[in-house]
């Protein structure tokens, strides 16, 4: 699947950048804190398998050809009622124009070829969370998009209707294929208010052409004559992402039309869709000081959650899979993460102590301290994150104590192929990155930083004093959103994903699948990947926690109502 939330933001956002790109490096895993809060910090051990929601089918009515050769048919000719790539009707001169045939399809050997499913309904080998459900294939099955001198049934633009009106749907997977070459096509989707989007330059690949985002191929290409094709037949899913306003809105249908015509033919056999998750807003009502001043969530190395979550009177709470337990009052932050030898937690507490525990005892470190996290290297070394009361900021490592800033606004921490990468925002909205060749100013005027590491190298989450959000990655800069407060990056099987809230307080989760909307009334959000899928912990702006997982929406902690 292609990354296609990018270049959306890109299209409808612009705006200036810092004038930096970050090193480049590659490797895969995130550790990060969550921007503007420097107590909050995430401690992911391990990016593994996300679990997405499966696509549903879409009913659809709107067919107009039939061009599917069914067993039990008499005869090509009988059994349908147009071609893919040429003639007018089946009934007249129509030999050696093939057609797509059924698992069940007769009488002849087809070396190599698949039938389609007799089932109706197949998994797309582009995306194993998409099915499709096709049309019986004695029936109208086809939605043809062609001149109608040449196929009569056809028309230049169609349109699919939804037997169902549905709301909340965050991508569309289309099951399409072109014929006599690859054609260009304009997407319309009409709303239940009224409204349409757009969508033009859509390529829809020929159904010989089996080097896109294939949902099934191999498929048996049969004349009228009833004799194979040499060349086999492909299926291909087009994804339309889409933004989160029309995720709020009802899909009525969604019109097509093939703007290359000629001899070309569009062809839709089937819809399905990935629906947004449900949007969750907390009770109404004043937002004074947060019930939640810190959240932290790490994993253990057999992938089991465990939050530690520190409210506005200094509560200390763990939650774990044996449920939740308070650990300590009077309070300040805390910090979990999980090394070869178990958990670690560094806890502040109201008169500045910084005391760690682990398996080996309770260890006071330090006085005077503000705020402090934890994180774990990939060899199982650990490293402290110390913020003292005099502003001063301070890394704590296996070679020792370094002071790296003073009066920091946000701080995010990750490690590489070539070590730990520490992005720092200091109070004057100095960014600097420190890693393995030592310390590197990258900007000015910032006010939060997100740094994770992927597939193609170091990636970079840059909020500015404006509100901009820009994206520096190894293919260069993209200014991907005004207006955010913060951002959360991690990646998964399936590539980046970015947690936004934006100034209104509007939770957007954006991946490979597009543009899903989460929750309102948001006031921060962390994100990771866990063996079960991904984990949003988000902080509303009454100050309740509320965890959204692969399993639901949890509620950790009341706010203020």
């Amino acid at each position: 699947m292609s990354f296609r939330y990018l270049s959306w933001a890109r299209q409808r956002l612009s705006g200036s950048r810092p004038a930096f790109a970050p090193r480049n490096s590659r490797h895969c895993g995130a550790h990060r804190p969550l921007p503007n809060c420097q107590w909050v910090a995430l401690a992911v051990e391990e990016l593994e398998t996300r679990e997405v929601p499966a696509s549903v089918s879409l009913g659809l009515t709107g067919f107009n050809g039939d061009v599917i050769y069914g067993s039990g048919e008499a005869s090509v000719p009988a059994g349908t009622t147009t071609t893919m790539d040429g003639g007018s009707v089946l009934g007249g001169a129509g030999a050696n124009l093939p057609i797509l045939g059924d698992s069940g399809l007769g009488p002849g050997p087809l070396p190599d070829a698949n039938g389609l499913p007799a089932s109706l309904t197949f998994t797309s080998a582009a995306n194993p969370l998409v099915s499709f459900t096709l049309q019986p294939y004695t029936a109208a099955n086809d939605l043809q998009l062609a001149d109608p001198t040449t196929y009569p049934t056809a028309a230049a633009t169609a349109t699919a209707t939804l037997t169902s009106p549905t709301a909340g749907i965050a991508t569309l997977h289309i099951l399409a294929a072109s014929a006599n070459g690859p054609t260009i096509n304009t997407i319309v989707l009409n709303f239940s208010d009224g409204s349409m989007t757009t969508l033009s330059n859509q390529t829809v690949p020929d159904w010989t052409d089996n080097t896109g985002e294939v949902a099934i191929t191999n498929l048996a290409r049969i004349t009228q004559s009833g004799n194979a094709s040499d060349t086999l037949g492909t299926l291909t899913e087009i994804d339309i992402p889409l933004s989160a306003g029309d995720q709020a809105k009802t899909l009525d249908s969604v019109t097509f039309t093939n703007d290359t015509l000629g001899s070309s033919t569009t062809n839709i056999f089937a819809i399905s869709a990935d629906l947004a998750p449900t949007v969750t807003s907390p009770p109404p009502g004043p937002a004074p000081a947060p019930a939640v001043a810190a959240v932290d969530v790490a994993f253990t190395l057999a992938g089991q959650q465990v939050t530690e979550i520190v409210s506005a009177n200094g509560v200390l709470t763990e939650y774990n899979p044996s449920g939740s337990f308070q650990l300590a009052t009077d309070i300040l932050s805390a910090g979990v993460a999980f090394g070869p030898q178990g958990k670690v937690l560094v806890v502040v507490d109201s008169t500045g102590t910084l005391t760690q525990y682990d398996a080996g005892g309770a260890h006071a470190l330090a006085g005077g301290v503000r705020g402090a996290s934890v994180a774990i290297t990939p060899d199982g070394a650990e490293v402290l994150l110390v913020t003292m009361q005099t502003g001063a900021f301070f890394q704590y490592d296996a070679s020792g104590a370094h002071e790296l800033a003073t009066g920091v606004l946000s701080t995010s921490l990750t490690f590489g192929p070539q070590g730990e990468v520490l992005a720092v925002v200091d109070s004057t909205g100095t960014l600097t990155q420190y890693d393995a060749g030592g310390a590197h100013v990258l900007a000015g005027g910032v006010s939060s930083v997100g740094v994770a590491f992927g597939p193609q190298g170091e990636v970079l989450e840059v909020i500015d004093v404006t509100g901009q959000l820009t994206q520096y990655d190894p293919s260069g800069t993209h200014v991907l959103a005004a207006s955010v407060d913060n951002v959360a990056v991690a990646f998964g099987p399936s590539g980046e994903s970015l947690a936004v809230v934006d100034s209104s307080g509007t939770l957007t989760l954006y991946d490979a699948f597009g543009a899903h909307l989460i929750a309102t009334g948001v006031r921060s959000a962390n994100l990771s990947f866990v063996p079960k899928g991904p984990v949003l912990l988000v902080v509303t702006q009454t100050g309740s926690c509320i965890q959204y997982d692969d399993s639901g929406t949890y509620v950790l902690t009341e706010g203020l109502a």
